[in-house]
């Protein structure tokens, strides 16, 4: 199985999201391009999947730590953001 980096699977997300809402907001407007959506919004997605990720690769261990250390999944983000961009 393919690794993709956290990044890769928030955009992936998105990606979906977009494809199931037929490219349109929970209101109604377009979806902007992942690259027009700013950090914030990008991070939360990469949250999000990452999220995911730990959960369905059972990696409940580093969720819990994370839980257990204080960090929310949206703090996380940027760490994990960080470390791709060191590689």
């Amino acid at each position: 199985m393919e690794q993709h980096s956290p990044s890769d699977l928030g955009q992936i997300a998105y990606l979906a999201y977009s494809e199931a809402t037929s490219g349109v907001t929970h209101d109604g407007r377009p979806m902007p391009a992942w690259e027009d959506l700013g950090d914030t919004i990008q991070g939360a997605w990469i949250a999000a999947a990452a999220a995911v990720a730990d959960h369905t690769a059972g990696d409940l261990a580093a969720a819990q730590a994370r839980r257990e250390a204080g960090i929310t999944t949206a703090e996380a983000a940027p760490a994990v953001a960080e470390q791709e961009d060191a590689r």
